[in-house]
């Protein structure tokens, strides 16, 4: 991962912003290409912190071209702790789909 930061989209809520890593990229673009339209949960320490649905308004997959937007957050603080958690360098756990 790039870099990771909380901030507030164009309708007032509390997203998290991620710039992927070359290699990052690619492998996401082939998961969310995968379960295009799906539910995809973010576990962060045994908790869901944000459910978004992959692409929920186009009707075909395109590439994310290395960013991601984590939505769902309740407050500033929570979409910061997300934020901090992905910037402090390589999680403990691998990343799976589950």
């Amino acid at each position: 991962m790039a870099s990771a930061r909380a901030e507030k989209e164009r309708f007032g809520n509390w997203v998290v912003e991620i710039k992927l890593s070359s290699k990052s990229a690619v492998q996401w673009d082939a998961l969310a290409f995968h379960f295009f339209h799906y539910i995809l949960g973010v576990d962060l320490n045994g908790r869901i912190v944000s459910d978004p649905v992959i692409e929920p308004t186009q009707s075909q997959y395109t590439s994310f071209d290395s960013k991601m937007e984590l939505s769902g957050f309740q407050s500033k603080v929570s979409a910061e702790d997300v934020a901090a958690a992905l910037q402090s360098g390589p999680l403990p756990i691998p990343l799976h789909i589950g």
